[in-house]
């Protein structure tokens, strides 16, 4: 990665750390549902939204579909979730999925609301 690059090793070490650092913890919790914290299962309904499963115990949270979700491919879905105790990710694999509810989550991804636009004296 950083092997022909013109930067001090000391540079290069803490770039690939910092990398490291922040990829990991998301890893074990988006992609191996590791920790208390992982989101372990997702339902959602149209009138309700998306309730959230998260850790061992499937604690349920409800969760808001946040800016930054998006589709990698035609079979992965990488959705960003705003709950009541932070930010959480998701990955879906359209593999271990129902194939009528993935299509369904993905047009639910294209059509999401978007922020409306803010008034006069409101900060960007």
């Amino acid at each position: 990665m950083l092997l022909e690059v013109a930067l001090p090793l000391g540079v290069r070490i803490a770039i690939c750390a910092v990398v490291v650092l922040t990829c990991v913890p998301l890893g074990l919790t988006c992609i191996l549902l590791w920790g208390r914290r992982a989101v372990r299962r997702l339902d959602w309904t149209e009138p309700e939204g998306f309730t959230a499963f998260l850790g061992p115990s499937l604690t349920a949270i409800r969760a808001e579909l946040a800016a930054g979700s998006f589709r990698l491919g035609n079979d992965v879905l990488v959705l960003r979730l705003a709950t009541a105790i932070g930010v959480r990710f998701v990955l879906i694999d359209s593999a271990a999925q129902d194939s009528a509810s993935f299509r369904r989550l993905c047009r639910r991804l294209k059509t999401r609301p978007r922020r409306l636009p803010r008034g006069p004296g409101q900060s960007s």
